[in-house]
């Protein structure tokens, strides 16, 4: 395989054959002794968070963004309220 535009150092790592399957890691593998399993969890805010709300949540700073973070997971307001807080500011 060759590569161009890539510095010295960079072309004496040697390329390895891409493997099919994935190791499993030591907690993936479910306790019946079945197939491993992959869990994705997302914030209460990050859940909801959808469409021109999402949009408008990208466009906060990084402040703004865990200060409503931090009051979703306070519970003082629902992501659903942030999200449709959000929506209305763009209209």
């Amino acid at each position: 395989m060759t590569v161009s535009g890539v510095t010295s150092a960079a072309s004496s790592f040697p390329v390895l054959p891409r493997s099919t399957e994935a190791p499993a890691s030591p907690g993936a593998t479910a306790a019946s002794g079945g197939a491993a399993s992959d869990r994705v969890a997302l914030s209460g805010l990050g859940g909801a968070l959808r469409g021109d709300g999402l949009a408008a949540f990208g466009a906060l700073s990084d402040a703004q963004r865990q200060q409503l973070a931090d009051l979703v997971d306070s519970g003082k307001i629902s992501g659903e309220t942030v999200n449709d807080a959000l929506t209305q500011r763009l209209k």
